[in-house]
């Protein structure tokens, strides 16, 4: 890493850590962005209101990643948190920088009473 590039800003986050965030920030493009890597079905049967969806299980997913900025803020998320954790690698070895993985997943928001939207 040179001296001209930011420090990378990739952490764990809880459910409560992560909803504020998405609600200080907003969801989309002029804040945070929540990126589901769940499948296409899972992502249809509910998801955060405003997230993409980019299937980690994907043969394209390093390519689907080409069209994201990399700069940008993300929340990271899967069902429970072991294929986020895999893409959370895969980001970090594309040079995302602010990545906030939250890894008790979409079970862990719907269980602490979060909104879904389908």
């Amino acid at each position: 890493m040179t001296d001209s590039q930011p420090a990378a800003n990739i952490r764990d986050v809880s459910i409560a850590e992560a909803s504020a965030l998405i609600a200080s920030e907003g969801a989309g493009e002029a804040g945070v962005t929540v990126l589901d890597v769940r499948r296409p079905e899972e992502f249809a049967d509910g998801h955060i209101a405003g997230a993409v969806n980019v299937n980690v299980m994907a043969d394209d997913f390093v390519d689907q990643l080409a069209d994201l900025d990399p700069d940008a803020r993300y929340v990271l998320h899967c069902k429970s948190g072991a294929r986020s954790a895999k893409a959370l690698e895969v980001l970090k070895q594309r040079g995302f920088t602010n990545v906030a993985h939250m890894n008790e997943g979409f079970d862990g928001w719907q269980a602490a009473g979060q909104p879904v939207e389908q």
